[in-house]
């Protein structure tokens, strides 16, 4: 009797305990679904950013700033890689990877705003100086 007692026990011990373990996976499964959100977030960010930028260089570049291609190369690396390791990460949750390709279209119109915001303010500014060097040179 006692050998059988023994081998309840043993059995019983030996038993996963299915409920903890199954909590315990969905615990972690849910951490690591929360952790490649916050790298999905963070890692758009850094393409909005770079993709900005790389705009802002190729105007620059395309209107004669030489230098500025040492910068349109930078910023095109670095939305490369950003664009291929967020693409894995998106396809991993399952959502569309084309959000990437309006990221880098909507910085690129963000980035011409920007540059004609910038040559309209510069063209009122020159007709402000305009009319100070006409009203200075009719009062002398």
């Amino acid at each position: 009797m006692n050998f059988l007692k023994i081998l309840k026990k043993d059995v019983k011990e030996a038993t996963p305990q299915v409920p903890n373990e199954i909590a315990d996976i969905q615990t972690k499964y849910e951490v690591l679904v929360s952790e490649i959100n916050k790298l999905i977030k963070d890692g758009l960010l850094i393409l909005q950013k770079d993709s900005y930028y790389l705009a802002l260089n190729k105007i620059a570049n395309d209107n004669g700033v030489k230098e500025s291609s040492i910068w349109v190369d930078y910023y095109m690396g670095r939305v490369s890689a950003t664009s291929i390791l967020l693409g894995r990460l998106l396809r991993i949750m399952g959502e569309d990877t084309n959000i990437l390709n309006e990221i880098v279209l909507s910085e690129k119109n963000r980035a011409i705003d920007d540059i004609n915001r910038c040559q309209n303010i510069m063209e009122l500014l020159n007709k402000d100086d305009n009319k100070k060097k006409e009203n200075n040179g009719k009062s002398e």
